[in-house]
């Protein structure tokens, strides 16, 4: 198929123990010293 604008690519993640990809839309990253982080950032 032909396209008038190049369509972007859809972003993937590997899945343990299977060759097929699992697609992803939203990849959210909590670090697990969020709440010593989140302490750091108040201002008194």
């Amino acid at each position: 198929m032909n396209y008038a604008i190049e369509p972007a690519t859809i972003p993937t993640l590997a899945v343990a123990g299977i060759s097929e990809r699992f697609p992803v839309n939203r990849i959210f990253c909590v670090g697990r010293n969020y709440a010593a982080h989140a302490r750091d950032g108040q201002r008194p």
